[in-house]
């Protein structure tokens, strides 16, 4: 059944409160906000969650994101038939919400960079164009396991708004564990989580990163061995900090930066259950250093691989 909100999501109700910011200090700013929306906003949006939509994607596997701006038939189809979800999206998109986002985590995304870095990061920022919202319908299942990573290099602001099935099975499970860079630990001890320690990358120097995408090698099903190398490495750079958890209608989010590592591991989510959520993200464009060593690294790649044939 198809639930059409007699009011239909403004930025207003998106707009964060400015006890959000920086509830746990350094290293990053972590925050969540418990009953985000309204009960008769989120209750329209849990209803029209497009559950067979995401299932239909993930045929297999574990994990999806579908992105609802991506243009394809099923997601236009979806939209077109849930003016809640159009107005959600709307929403996340507009001028208001992204200029309330910039006003409060502003100074948190410009300490994420070295300091020769900021002048320029800060200028770029300030430059609405310069910024990319994306929004994806994101959905795992039992069995999913998301090894630490700092997120996309790209990415100034994180969010994900939990939205479980009524009366969720979870029971506590399906949440995201935070980590914290231990005392002492610098920069340049990240680099071998990077890709700064692969490709042409490894052969310059760190300070010509702004920012950095740390990850272990990720791992999708829990039966899988992790890298027992890299996870020694990590358990000396890194100590948990907070576990958030799947709480319907919760929004918690985080500043991306070096530091930024989280997990999710959903070894004991409920057979057969999804777990639902919305991921919201800040992106910036890449500098001119990423995007010209790319396409270079990308075709040294096909190189290596024709030759090894």
């Amino acid at each position: 059944m198809t639930i059409h909100s007699p009011n239909l999501l403004q930025p207003c109700d998106i707009l964060l409160p400015r006890a959000v910011a920086n509830e746990n200090g350094d290293p990053y700013c972590l925050f969540f906000v418990d009953d985000f929306l309204r009960l008769e906003l989120k209750e329209s949006l849990s209803a029209e969650f497009p559950e067979d939509l995401l299932r239909s994607r993930m045929g297999q596997r574990l994990a999806v994101n579908v992105d609802l701006e991506d243009g394809t038939d099923d997601v236009e189809l979806f939209l077109a038939s849930s003016s809640i979800w159009r107005s959600y999206l709307q929403v996340w998109k507009s001028k208001e919400v992204l200029n309330d986002l910039m006003q409060l985590f502003g100074p948190r995304m410009r300490d994420r960079y070295v300091s020769w870095w900021r002048p320029l990061m800060v200028h770029r920022m300030k430059r609405r164009s310069r910024l990319n919202v994306t929004v994806f319908l994101s959905a795992y299942r039992t069995g999913f396991r998301l090894t630490p990573h700092s997120d996309d290099k790209f990415k100034l602001l994180s969010l994900i708004h939990y939205l479980p099935v009524a009366e969720s099975a979870a029971n506590g499970h399906g949440g995201t564990v935070f980590y914290r860079p231990r005392r002492g630990v610098s920069r340049p001890q990240l680099r071998t989580l990077t890709d700064w320690s692969k490709g042409l990358r490894r052969l310059f120097p760190l300070w010509l990163a702004p920012s950095l995408e740390a990850s272990l090698d990720r791992r999708y099903l829990d039966t899988d061995q992790l890298n027992s190398g890299q996870q020694s490495e990590f358990a000396k750079l890194f100590a948990e900090l907070k576990y958030v958890g799947y709480r319907d209608n919760r929004l918690s989010g985080f500043v991306k930066n070096d530091w930024s590592m989280h997990e999710v591991n959903l070894e004991n989510f409920p057979e057969g259950e999804l777990r639902r959520a919305v991921l919201i993200n800040i992106r910036l464009q890449p500098t001119l250093f990423y995007r010209a060593i790319t396409p270079i690294e990308q075709c040294l790649v096909k190189v290596k691989r024709v030759f090894s044939k």
